[in-house]
């Protein structure tokens, strides 16, 4: 109730000119990025420069060890975790999503450690909270007596998703239903019968999944 969308940014390659304009033409204390970084970190470290508003990052992500996750290095992974170096010094204050995280950050970070600090994730207690199981179910249409696991996310081999498949391989008595946008094909090609793979879904329907 006191968010108001005022200006959208209208160029993909100048952004950080124009919300560097509207800082300054409207005297703004703080920019607050809490997303993926670098990206849109690197938007308003810029826009904040030498400019009286101050920057604040929330890491919500952990790109520390990302890159040496899997068979197959990631170099887009690499980079963005070298492209953090610069944001830490260039923001006031440096939030990081959890505390192994954090650890990892202060590690890297030890210059500009005292700026590091935990910040948790904001949950909307209101939508998401302890209802009726039985009735939830019996809502989505899912088995009242099973044993379900769920995964919200990208279904993907970065989130996990691999680690499912085989749960999901060794206990065929159990159902397990993903959530979200779908990129791992060996999923399909396990064709399990207790694989429930679903679209994403409104805040209040998956509401209803968490609770089941």
């Amino acid at each position: 109730k006191r968010a108001q969308m005022i200006e959208t940014i209208r160029s993909k390659y100048f952004s950080f000119f124009e919300l560097r304009n509207f800082c300054k033409r409207n005297k703004i204390d703080r920019i607050f990025s809490m997303g993926a970084l670098p990206q849109e970190g690197f938007v308003m470290a810029l826009a904040s420069a030498l400019n009286k508003t101050d920057f604040i990052c929330h890491l919500v992500v952990n790109p520390f060890n990302a890159f040496q996750k899997f068979n197959k290095p990631s170099i887009k992974a690499f980079i963005e975790f070298l492209l953090l170096f610069p944001l830490v010094p260039l923001s006031k204050k440096f939030y990081v999503n959890s505390k192994d995280t954090t650890v990892l950050a202060k590690k890297y970070f030890f210059l500009f450690k005292n700026k590091i600090d935990f910040l948790r994730y904001i949950i909307d207690t209101e939508n998401y909270s302890p209802k009726d199981k039985t009735k939830s179910r019996k809502k989505l249409n899912l088995p009242i007596n099973k044993k379900i696991l769920i995964f919200v996310g990208r279904i993907e081999k970065a989130k996990g998703s691999d680690i499912i498949l085989e749960l999901a391989k060794r206990n065929p008595d159990k159902i397990f239903i993903m959530i979200g946008q779908f990129f791992d094909e060996n999923i399909k090609r396990a064709n399990l019968e207790n694989i429930k793979i679903i679209p994403p879904q409104d805040r209040k329907i998956l509401s209803d999944y968490y609770n089941a």
